[in-house]
C-alpha cells in the first residue's frame, strides 16, 4: 500500500492503537458487504475482516496545499487534525461460485464512525480462470462467462 510518495504519512503505533480501539469494524464490514451487494458474483454475507487496520492522515503540508515551507501562509493554523482518516482492511467474501475472495479495501473516515468506500476496492479471486482480474465488475463477468461455458 505505497507512501504515495511520501504525501501520506503512518500514525505513530500509539496514536495508531488509541484509533484503532475507537473504529467499529461493525459498520466498516456494514459498509463493504453494502458496497458488495451490488455486484451479483458475490454472495450475500460473506463478509469477514481481519481487524488489524492500516490507517493513514494526509500530511498536514499537502492538507494545506504546500509545495514547500516556505510557501506558509501566515493565516493557515498548522497543526490541527485532518479531516479524515484513510481507512486500509483486507477482508474475505464469498463467489456465487464458491471462490474465496481477498479484498483489499480502502475506508474514508469522517471521524465520526462514517466509513466511506471511495475506490473501488482490490479483489484477487482463487478461482484460476479469473485470477488476473482485479475489479468485481471484470470478475463477475469472466464469473459469469466460466458458468456459462461448463
Amino acid at each position: 500500500m505505497g507512501d504515495h510518495g511520501n504525501r501520506v504519512s503512518i500514525m505513530s503505533k500509539n496514536f495508531a492503537g488509541k484509533i484503532g480501539s475507537r473504529l467499529n469494524h461493525t459498520a466498516m464490514t456494514m459498509s463493504l458487504s453494502k458496497y458488495l451487494s451490488k455486484f451479483p458474483c458475490v454472495k450475500n454475507n460473506s463478509v469477514i475482516c481481519e481487524k488489524k487496520v492500516d490507517i493513514r492522515v494526509p500530511n498536514e503540508m499537502v492538507r494545506l496545499g504546500m509545495r514547500n515551507k516556505i510557501e506558509i501562509p501566515k493565516y493557515e493554523h498548522r497543526g490541527r487534525r485532518s479531516e479524515y482518516e484513510y481507512i486500509y482492511q483486507n477482508c474475505n467474501a464469498t463467489s456465487t461460485t464458491d471462490d474465496k475472495l481477498n479484498i483489499t479495501v480502502q475506508y474514508r473516515s469522517d471521524r465520526r464512525s462514517n466509513y466511506d468506500i471511495i475506490y473501488p476496492p482490490i479483489v484477487i479471486p482463487s478461482n484460476e480462470a479469473c485470477s488476473d482480474l482485479r475489479n468485481l465488475i471484470a470478475l463477475c463477468s469472466c464469473l459469469r462467462e466460466q458458468r456459462c461455458r461448463s
